[in-house]
């Protein structure tokens, strides 16, 4: 699945010796290949201890809580 059409201008670039490859490879003359455009979903990864302690206080509110109860930091 594509994002954009610029995609697809690379794509088509390298599409032939792809195509060549793959129904050698495969043993398939057959075969083709299809363009689908789509929303391609981005997940924010968790890098920091902060981003990940939030993250965990998201899921558990009350994880929240006991931090606070005991005073920690999540920049350690």
């Amino acid at each position: 699945m594509l994002s954009n059409p610029l995609e697809e201008d690379i794509l088509d670039k390298f599409k032939p010796e792809l195509m060549v490859y793959l129904k050698e490879k495969l043993n398939n003359g057959r075969l083709r290949l299809a363009v689908e455009f789509g929303k391609v979903s981005t997940v924010k990864k968790i890098y920091t201890n902060k981003e990940k302690l939030n993250y965990l206080i998201g899921k558990a509110p009350l994880l929240g809580k006991l931090r606070n109860r005991l005073g920690l930091d999540a920049d350690f």
